[in-house]
């Protein structure tokens, strides 16, 4: 059984927009499932072959991650727009 959980996407101009999802899904995934509209967002199709999908967590929830970006993701966010340290 997968378990639930919910996630808030929030939108450059502060609107915020909740989302359902299950264990391992991707945000890409939660995204395509429940037919939201971000403009371009998994471009590639979750191939890591663009920076469309890329998203800014606080430092607190970043320091959390137990995988930290490759080098060739840190290249490829080196491209996209509105990127934060």
């Amino acid at each position: 059984m997968f378990r639930r959980y919910s996630v808030t996407f929030i939108r450059p101009n502060g609107e915020k927009v909740s989302a359902k999802g299950k264990e391992g899904d991707s945000l890409l995934d939660v995204i395509v499932d429940n037919d939201l509209d971000f403009d371009g967002y998994g471009a590639c199709e979750g191939t890591l072959t663009c920076s469309t999908c890329h998203v800014i967590f606080k430092p607190e929830d970043y320091a959390k991650l137990p995988d930290k970006p490759s080098e060739e993701e840190n290249d490829m966010l080196d491209l996209a727009f509105g990127l934060t340290d």
